[in-house]
């Protein structure tokens, strides 16, 4: 699988992920972008050479979201766009995917979305296992890159005019 194209795809479910595990809970309490970022670079690490990845954040309030995606450290984060809920979005996009006989598994704990992507032949994943899986795989090292000669963890990778874009995006203004 050396190419984008044979790689699977991981479908995330932004917010419900992050209201899964409890210090990201409580980042999302203190502050939402750190919390959004941290997913987005976590997914990165993750998928690396295993995935296509996109994450999935309700904006369905914000009337100036537009549902563009857009890229993040390898990761495509969309915003869903005003009036549409991320888990139209993500059933969407996992349906898309398998008419193109492409493998998907969605990370969600939406029983709904769950049952919905498992009907179209997606696989799925809860956001625990999620949380567990991106656990083993930084426990492993994987979840590091080389810069030079340092490591680092992908995050320390995202710079700070990315991380202020996306906080722009996620508040309609990009």
């Amino acid at each position: 699988m050396s190419t984008m194209a044979a790689l699977p795809w991981l479908i995330v479910d932004g917010y419900n992920v992050i209201g899964s595990r409890l210090p990201m809970h409580e980042l999302e309490a203190e502050d939402l972008d750190a919390a959004r970022e941290r997913l987005v670079a976590r997914v990165a690490a993750f998928a690396h050479g295993r995935y296509r990845a996109v994450v999935v954040f309700d904006a369905a309030g914000n009337p100036r979201s537009d549902g563009t995606p857009r890229h993040v450290v390898g990761v495509a984060v969309i915003f869903t766009r005003a009036g549409h809920q991320a888990d139209e979005v993500i059933e969407g996009l996992a349906r898309r995917a398998r008419e193109r006989g492409e493998a998907v598994t969605v990370a969600t704990s939406d029983a709904d979305t769950q049952w919905t992507v498992l009907g179209e032949g997606a696989l799925r994943m809860s956001a625990r296992e999620l949380e567990q899986a991106m656990d083993e795989r930084a426990g492993s090292g994987a979840g590091e890159a080389r810069l030079g000669s340092a490591r680092a963890a992908i995050g320390e990778r995202v710079d700070a005019e990315t991380r202020r874009r996306l906080a722009m995006w996620a508040r309609g203004r990009a």
